[in-house]
């Protein structure tokens, strides 16, 4: 397989994309080890584009460089997910508040097709396509802010949260279990609709509380060993 040598981006910007993309969507899962030589040789390219890439992605949090043992996809912690949720409650807050202050028609137009497109995505349990759309939805509200420094701090915790919730939902044992979000979005939504920063706040408070309590229990706690009860 080779990559793709767009003539606007350098070769380690592109490897660093498709590494960055598998380890979001978890088809390099946590601990997964990255072997320099390996990537290279697959996307036909050398080690040197392979290398930047490993080290933007250790910047990011997603991969951790350990010295004389090599690159792994890096394991997130409960600690850590609590901290983003903590960082990513009080952007989207604030996002929510400026973007129901000076919201236009033609962007409620563009979220209520983007919330249409997700519950659709919800009902015929696509949940990769419904948690991209999920996202789309928060980084559109973002942008509608008008604080260009904000949106772009939105859509980096959203994609770092958004992995977690990626994690969920290909371990889910519950895979038919009815989802709040589409409900949670809506909520927003009307706030928006209605101008009302105040009540766009508090609704996209309550949301991102909510996604932090789905994952509390999974996949952070294992499954309880049933041959410890005793009588």
């Amino acid at each position: 397989m080779g990559v793709e040598n767009g003539r606007d981006k350098p070769l380690e910007e592109v490897v660093y994309e498709k590494l960055k993309n598998a380890i979001l969507t978890n088809k390099l899962p946590p601990n997964c080890q990255l072997v320099e030589r390996d990537i290279a040789r697959f996307l036909n390219v050398s080690r040197t584009p392979v290398r930047v890439a490993l080290r933007l992605l250790e910047r990011d949090g997603l991969v951790a460089i350990i010295p004389n043992r090599g690159a792994y996809v890096h394991q997130g912690t409960y600690d850590e997910l609590v901290a983003a949720f903590a960082v990513r409650l009080v952007l989207e807050r604030t996002s929510a508040g400026l973007a129901a202050s000076r919201i236009q028609e033609a962007q409620l137009a563009k979220l209520r097709r983007i919330l249409e497109a997700e519950r659709k995505a919800y009902e015929e349990g696509d949940r990769v396509e419904a948690y991209r759309l999920g996202a789309t939805f928060h980084n559109t509200i973002a942008e509608v802010s008008g604080n260009q420094y904000l949106a772009q701090y939105v859509q980096d915790i959203v994609e770092k949260t958004e992995r977690y919730n990626i994690f969920y939902m290909l371990n889910d044992p519950h895979p038919s279990y009815r989802f709040a979000t589409p409900d949670e979005h809506e909520r927003i939504m009307t706030a928006l609709e209605k101008r009302d920063p105040s009540e766009a706040e508090d609704a996209m408070a309550s949301h991102v509380r909510s996604m932090q309590l789905q994952l509390k229990v999974f996949p952070f706690c294992p499954p309880a060993d049933l041959s410890q009860i005793t009588d």
